[in-house]
């Protein structure tokens, strides 16, 4: 009745912690780079232009920082 307990289906503590704790990592890693947003049920399409290495660094990262704030702020909106 059920599966059988064997040495070979047996997880040790530290490795479930592990994996417990790489997988909390992931999980903050992504909120962090999605800015809170749910992107589990939408695909995110990016065209070749947007995957190119940016010709000034420093403007790039200005407008990300710009299009974070606008992104949580959409998200605060939709979520209240």
């Amino acid at each position: 009745m059920g599966l059988e307990i064997t040495d070979s289906n047996l997880v040790s503590t530290e490795q479930a912690l592990r994996e417990s704790d790489l997988k909390a990592e992931a999980s903050r890693a992504m909120e962090e780079y999605f800015g809170g947003l749910n992107v589990v049920l939408r695909p995110i399409f990016v065209t070749q232009a947007q995957i190119q290495a940016p010709v000034d660094a420093a403007a790039s990262l200005t407008a990300l920082g710009e299009t974070r704030t606008r992104l949580r702020k959409a998200a605060r909106n939709v979520s209240n």
